[in-house]
């Protein structure tokens, strides 16, 4: 998990010279674990992809995919962990919606105290 934050955090600043190395590293390590989850996969490949990708209505519909893809992932309990360290599925949001990731979450939030 800490390694696909860490990837995020490398996006956000811009380092994308450290991004590449990362990514490959972050997959080698994920390949040797025991359990591998599919959100892991799934988000190694988004963030190659988005690191990668210089057309924005390219980078716009990976993200639009990914989040979909995360939604169907999240229903499973096992997968679904993941979600629990970091929102994965907000920060995506907040990129597509152009917003900031605090204001996503506290949107989301504010909809479940509602919900309650």
């Amino acid at each position: 998990m800490t390694r696909l934050i860490r990837l995020l955090v490398f996006y956000e600043l811009g380092h994308f010279d450290l991004l590449e190395n990362n990514i490959r590293s972050t997959q080698r390590y994920i390949a040797k674990q025991a359990s591998q989850y599919q959100i892991d996969q799934l988000l190694l490949k988004f963030i190659r992809k988005i690191a990668s990708s210089t057309d924005k209505q390219e980078r716009l519909g990976n993200l639009k995919q990914t989040r979909m893809e995360l939604i169907k992932l999240s229903k499973d309990k096992a997968e679904s962990r993941t979600l629990y360290f970091f929102d994965f599925i907000s920060w995506i949001e907040s990129k597509l919606e152009q917003k900031s990731f605090t204001e996503i979450v506290k949107q989301k939030n504010a909809e479940r105290l509602k919900g309650l």
